[in-house]
């Protein structure tokens, strides 16, 4: 007794007038049902509902309140039962976490009856069944829950860095800001007619808007009994898994070409499910009452399913919202799954398979600064393979891979104007009959990195027009500008129009420097001049493929890197003024209109979808909603001599905005409000 500290008579006063709390003798979930509870833990109703692990005596804000009255007022919490001594060792807020996780750790452990094994010994297996990798899925989970759970009032600070320190970095060609720096020469920014259009990228770049939630964490509106099932029941059925992943062949490996070995992959993924349904009917027939078997797989390739899966969700003919929500759980299954492969720590050819589809999946979602990040962490997985080396055989799939790796760096890397985490490896000399589509946009991506690399702060314009030249040779060899196009099958003419688009819109992101030069139009040198002409074609001709790709291939509008290219190059056009001075290109964004628009009324919130079920994004509705505003409200002039063909005679002026593009602008700014 002589070891405690004295009290005040305050002190004193308030532990005599202090209430015992009652017992709780039911669970926080029946006491909120108000149903009788068995005092389990976890209880009756709780198991078989699917929450074991919300089973709790104590509710949320009361276990909140008292940790935080714990950890924040230690010497006012039960202090005639702490000494002074252990008042002043209260625990740190990671430790206090840890020791939450522990004993969640324990809780979960006894009621599942020691059926999870270690983590540590599960962390070491080589390859595992689904069903067990499951297992040490729902364990995890669990423990993320219960320690988060424990731990909700501990409100550290939003981790959004300083003022200034979260603004993602673009490069000085990159559109955004291309059209900053226009702007800039106008005067003020915000009051400059092109601000709604650079608000209207920003987004479809994945940079303005509300905050993302990181993409591999459970929708918080699921349950979380659901979302932590075992990995073989998360599985669809045969029927299904065969559904989507032709919807992945045909739709996303044929425009963005990733599992090198398709044919190998797709006879596993046949055989799999062969096995997985007779194992199961011979356990059935064994006994009726036991559980499914399981099914020995690496559980790295059970996460490329998953991906895949993920994918041809996103191409499927189901709703939008049900396209949506499949695609973002199968995407968390895939993640998990690499998780439990310790892909950082043992990368593998099938981890950088899944991540790299797991890329094309957060591109679609409208996630594409989030597939960039993650593709560095693949690029260097691949490069502690040796991927990057080259290899002296014909193409293995090592190669292919590295390929596929390359192909998403180049284009991303080139819409955010940020250095590519590859280097260029293919030489001239690889240029030579006519080339397969896949071996164009592997040509066209290695001198899309070279020309992001030799970027310089002042353009070199005859450096910048001999690679243009090298990017039309590619277009001359290709298949796209072959002799036979009348013979061309669906499958190749959507491969032509598909390379006309990436083409167009590669050489016009190189001539735009041309454009931004500060020079008058007397000062601008032949070669400057030739490099505006050229930019002006591209993006036309962005446009034209734009459309005809739709025209024979609807579903290929679901990819972000086509819809990125074709509505950044319909609002360019816009902004230079080419709606009102070429007909050929009004044309074409009012059939770019009438493809994607969903006729969207933002001020009553109302949608009317149109045509091909196309429906778009938040952030490419917005894209759309500007350029439609352009279209309708832009003087529209008498059309030239020629201008149905559009061959309209170019004027140095041309590719500068006018004033009734800055009326346009500026109507959309004072009219029009950007959802956020």
């Amino acid at each position: 007794m002589s070891t405690l500290p004295p009290r005040s008579d305050k002190e004193i006063r308030q532990i005599l007038h202090k209430r015992t709390k009652r017992a709780r003798t039911s669970c926080y979930p029946c006491r909120t049902r108000k149903v009788k509870c068995d005092k389990g833990l976890p209880c009756e109703n709780c198991s078989k509902r699917g929450y074991p692990e919300l089973c709790s005596f104590t509710s949320h804000n009361e276990v909140s309140k008292d940790a935080a009255a714990t950890y924040n007022h230690p010497a006012t919490q039960g202090a005639g039962h702490q000494s002074a001594e252990h008042l002043a060792q209260q625990p740190s807020p990671e430790q206090w976490i840890h020791e939450a996780a522990n004993s969640s750790n324990d809780i979960i452990s006894e009621s599942q009856d020691r059926r999870i094994p270690s983590l540590l010994r599960d962390s070491r297996a080589d390859a595992v069944s689904v069903s067990s990798g499951a297992s040490r899925l729902d364990a995890r989970s669990n423990i993320s829950t219960s320690a988060q759970q424990d731990c909700s009032d501990f409100r550290f600070a939003a981790d959004d860095g300083e003022p200034g320190q979260r603004e993602s970095f673009l490069g000085s060609n990159s559109m955004p800001a291309f059209l900053r720096n226009q702007s800039s020469q106008d005067g003020s920014i915000h009051n400059s007619p092109i601000q709604p259009v650079e608000d209207a990228i920003l987004p479809i770049l994945g940079l303005k808007g509300p905050k993302s939630t990181y993409p591999f964490l459970p929708d918080p509106e699921t349950s979380t009994g659901r979302t932590n099932s075992e990995l073989y029941q998360a599985l669809p059925a045969d029927h299904e898994i065969i559904r989507l992943f032709e919807h992945y062949k045909l739709n996303a490996q044929s425009f963005t070409p990733i599992i090198p070995d398709m044919e190998d992959y797709e006879a596993g993924l046949c055989q799999y499910l062969e096995e997985r349904a007779l194992l199961k009917r011979q356990s059935y027939n064994q006994n009726p009452g036991a559980q499914t078997p399981e099914h020995s797989r690496p559980i790295s390739w059970v996460a490329s399913v998953f991906a895949i899966l993920a994918s041809g969700a996103h191409y499927s003919h189901s709703p939008s919202h049900e396209r949506q929500a499949k695609s973002r759980l199968y995407a968390r299954y895939s993640f998990q799954c690499l998780r439990l492969a310790n892909f950082m720590v043992r990368p593998s050819l099938s981890c950088i398979k899944t991540l790299l589809v797991l890329g094309t999946v957060l591109q679609n979602d409208t996630k594409p600064e989030a597939a960039w990040i993650m593709l560095g962490t693949t690029a260097r997985m691949a490069q502690s393979l040796g991927l990057h080396e080259k290899q002296k055989d014909s193409p293995s799939p090592r190669t292919k891979l590295w390929e596929a790796l390359v192909w998403q760096d180049s284009l991303l890397s080139l819409c955010f104007d940020r250095p590519p985490v590859t280097t260029p490896s293919i030489s001239d000399k690889e240029l030579v009959g006519e080339l397969r589509y896949q071996d164009a946009m592997n040509l066209l991506c290695d001198r899309t990195l070279r020309s992001v690399r030799d970027k310089a702060n002042t353009p070199n314009f005859v450096a910048i027009l001999e690679n243009v030249y090298r990017i039309e040779e590619i277009y001359q060899n290709s298949i796209a500008n072959t002799a036979n196009q009348s013979r061309l099958s669906i499958s190749k003419r959507s491969e032509m129009f598909a390379l006309r688009l990436h083409i167009s819109f590669v050489i016009a992101w190189i001539c735009r420097p041309a454009l931004a030069n500060s020079r008058s139009p007397e000062q601008r040198t032949e070669t400057q001049l030739i490099l505006i002409e050229k930019c002006h074609a591209n993006l036309l001709g962005c446009i034209r493929a734009f459309v005809r790709l739709h025209s024979i291939k609807t579903l290929a509008f679901r990819s972000w890197p086509v819809i990125h290219n074709g509505l950044s190059s319909a609002l360019l056009l816009g902004l230079l003024g080419a709606t009102n001075t070429n007909f050929e290109v009004r044309q074409l964004q009012g059939e770019i209109l009438d493809i994607l628009s969903a006729e969207s009324d933002y001020d009553s919130g109302q949608k009317q979808g149109v045509g091909a079920n196309i429906e778009l994004s938040a952030p490419h509705a917005r894209a759309l909603a500007v350029l439609r505003r352009l279209y309708n409200n832009r003087a529209a002039d008498p059309a030239p001599h020629g201008a149905l063909d559009g061959e309209i005679p170019i004027q140095e002026d041309q590719f500068q905005p006018t004033s009734n593009t800055a009326n346009a602008f500026l109507y959309v700014l004072a009219r029009y409000t950007y959802e956020k």
